[in-house]
């Protein structure tokens, strides 16, 4: 079994899409004492697993209280296990987003296809995805909310359709 890290009393089990461990169980666990890593903003993720290892570095950038020095609330353990599952169902054909920590506690998930073209989905741990979008004009916008489960990434394929 492999590990990645989260804070010490709770583990979280999930499947990773790396391809040498496709399908393996990885529980996730963090010692406190060595709390660290460093998170380049400009990084952009090449695979799932890139994604998923990003991720687990926001999370411990961000799980603190006023962690962007203004005030922001932190990821919770939560929002950070919902976001993983958000990951493993993303598909393939899918361009990969760019993982975004928000003030309000929430991890989000941004898609930029360019000028006026983007769409933004956020998690915070209760199985609901938020998610908002510029279809290519200021005046096309969406909005909406969707509950976590196989059938978000039919309405993202549909509206990335309309924004590429």
């Amino acid at each position: 079994m492999t590990a990645l890290t989260i804070p010490a009393d709770s583990f979280h089990t999930f499947r990773v899409s790396t391809p040498s461990l496709v399908g393996s169980p990885i529980k996730i666990f963090y010692p406190e004492e060595t709390k660290s890593f460093s998170y380049d903003e400009k990084h952009i993720p090449r695979d799932i697993s890139d994604l998923e290892l990003s991720l687990v570095q926001i999370f411990f950038e961000c799980s603190v209280s006023d962690w962007d020095g203004y005030g922001a609330k932190p990821i919770s353990k939560d929002a950070l296990y919902e976001a993983l599952d958000f990951i493993s169902m993303i598909p393939k054909s899918f361009q990969l987003p760019e993982i975004v920590p928000e003030p309000n506690g929430e991890i989000g998930f941004e898609w930029n296809f360019g000028e006026n073209r983007i769409l933004v989905a956020s998690v915070k741990g209760t199985g609901i995805v938020a998610y908002a979008g510029i279809l290519g004009n200021e005046e096309l916008r969406i909005r909406g909310t969707e509950i976590l489960d196989n059938t978000l990434f039919q309405i993202f394929k549909s509206i990335i359709n309309r924004i590429s």
